[in-house]
């Protein structure tokens, strides 16, 4: 079955997706923006400690919406212009919704909801509204998910060396040993991937 076809009621993989694994990244998104507040701060040479506050509040609300299966709304800011916002607008819209954020979304009923979205979509549409939010909360060029991506970055710095020392090498190589430096390190990238899932998630 296609990424695309697969849904919140077709896919044992999807319903965990969005009831466990999505929650407990913001969750831990949360926990990372309080406990690093002090680094942005410092790194933005002024106190933004209220826009920090008023983003993970706002994650708090986004992950409440997923795990209450609440109406998802059409996007209202982008750092990248107003093309890549239409054309999210529109590729929500095709999906059927409807609703601006500003908008009443009680009557769940009337509106597509998170489970309603194909898990490949929904979850672009995850990260895309925490952009959201970022700027919503007056940090249009923070990245939530940095000191993360810096510590992972750290840790597959061997994997990186090596990857780097091999490729000088290469065209050395015959064919079949090449071949075989390729399938070695495409395992090894798999691993490498099964680290960042691991301090990501």
């Amino acid at each position: 079955m296609s990424s695309s076809k697969l849904t919140f009621h077709n896919s044992e993989f999807a319903l965990n997706t969005i009831q466990e694994r999505w929650p407990k990244i913001l969750s831990q998104l949360i926990d990372s923006i309080y406990r690093n507040r002090e680094t942005y701060c410092n790194d933005a040479r002024q106190d933004i400690s209220d826009k920090l506050k008023e983003l993970t509040r706002r994650i708090c609300h986004l992950r409440y919406d997923i795990m209450t299966n609440k109406p998802i709304t059409l996007l209202s800011f982008s750092p990248l212009g107003s093309t890549e916002l239409e054309l999210w607008n529109h590729l929500l819209s095709v999906q059927g919704v409807k609703l601006r954020q500003s908008e009443d979304t009680k009557s769940e009923g009337l509106h597509m909801c998170w489970y309603d979205l194909p898990w490949l979509f929904a979850e672009c549409y995850l990260y895309r509204r925490v952009v959201d939010v970022v700027v919503q909360s007056g940090l249009s060029e923070f990245d939530p998910f940095f000191v993360k991506k810096k510590h992972c970055f750290k840790k597959a710095g061997p994997f990186i060396n090596s990857i780097l020392h091999c490729l000088t090498k290469l065209s050395d190589l015959p064919p079949e040993r090449a071949f075989n430096f390729f399938i070695n390190k495409n395992c090894k990238g798999h691993e490498a991937r099964r680290i960042w899932v691991n301090v990501v998630y």
